[in-house]
């Protein structure tokens, strides 16, 4: 998901999400000139990707639920 804002004096935003930042999305995008939304999760965040929409922040968000799962996967 791709939100864009009028004022491009705001910083750009990568977001890696789960469903939990679905009600959040439109709250955080009006802080930021433009905002893209990924339902990845990787393990380590693919920084030609990242690099591709040259965003002012990074964040990979996910429920705490899911610790013990990523830790699992990712941790190894």
């Amino acid at each position: 998901t791709i939100f864009s804002n009028d004022n491009k004096n705001l910083p750009r935003l990568f977001v890696y999400q789960d469903s939990y930042f679905g009600d959040l999305f439109r709250f955080v995008s009006q802080h930021f000139s433009y905002a893209l939304y990924t339902n990845q999760y990787p393990c380590d965040i693919e920084i030609e990707t990242v690099k591709k929409y040259h965003p002012n922040v990074v964040m990979q968000e996910f429920w705490e639920g899911r610790v013990e799962h990523i830790l699992g996967t990712c941790g190894k």
